[in-house]
């Protein structure tokens, strides 16, 4: 039982999350959704060739 409730409430965590980005990507923040983008980039880059 307990694992269950840790799932859903992770999955409510990940809900509110995506909508408050949609949400403040409407509100044209341009600036915070080009941020996590670069650092995706930078994470691309740094992982080494294995």
């Amino acid at each position: 039982m307990p694992q269950l409730d840790m799932t859903n409430w992770f999955q409510v965590f990940m809900f509110t999350w995506l909508t408050l980005m949609v949400l403040l990507s409407k509100t044209s923040n341009v600036k915070f959704v080009t941020k996590p983008t670069k650092l995706e980039m930078k994470m691309k880059t740094q992982t080494p060739p294995w």
